[in-house]
């Protein structure tokens, strides 16, 4: 006796979510299924200057000379950008995750200088790569200079269908007199969702 085959339907696809937090370069598969991925990124922050101490000579003779710690500027937060992309199951999605920026080093006691302070490193622009044509690049934040705040990332150096701005001064924090170092900025990450 001969038995009827049963045709099971097609199993659904499965959503799923995969963050990439850490700087460096990954591949991301898309899975069986699925045509279509949100990908939302953001780049690396930039770092904060160091701090430093300013010399104040007396304003009479006779006085003594006063040290003033003095903030070194905050680095800028990164732009961020998101995209919607239809894609092919199976295919590999190319991805860097930016590096946020080093905080700039303080020289040490000895010096009573804005000169002598380091500003901070910016960080490093997040891109995703698919098909061999970049989809996405989210523009990473300035370093915080000696007297003033890094420059947040550009909505307009960035790529996505929505893009926004970083803010100034809203990356790694500014050291505190000559001997304290900035703050690294904030690492770029990358979200993936199906």
């Amino acid at each position: 006796m001969l038995v009827g085959m049963v045709m099971l339907p097609p199993s659904p696809v499965s959503s799923g979510t995969q963050v990439y937090s850490e700087p460096g370069s990954y591949s991301f598969t898309v899975p069986f299924g699925v045509g279509s991925i949100t990908i939302e990124t953001s780049g690396g922050a930039g770092g904060g200057a160091s701090g430093w101490t300013q010399e104040v000579p007396p304003s009479e003779k006779g006085l003594p000379t006063t040290y003033v710690d003095q903030y070194g500027g905050d680095g800028g937060s990164a732009a961020t950008a998101t995209s919607q992309v239809s894609v092919t199951p199976l295919s590999t999605v190319s991805i860097t995750v930016g590096a946020g920026g080093a905080g700039g080093v303080a020289f040490g006691s000895t010096w009573y200088s804005s000169s002598n302070a380091n500003p901070g490193e910016a960080g490093e622009d997040t891109t995703v790569t698919y098909a061999g044509s970049e989809i996405i690049r989210a523009d990473a934040g300035e370093g915080g200079q000696v007297l003033s705040d890094g420059a947040g990332g550009l909505a307009s150096a960035s790529t996505g269908d929505t893009k926004t701005n970083g803010v100034a001064g809203d990356g790694g924090a500014g050291g505190f007199g000559n001997t304290d170092d900035g703050a690294s900025g904030i690492d770029g990450t990358v979200t993936v969702t199906w």
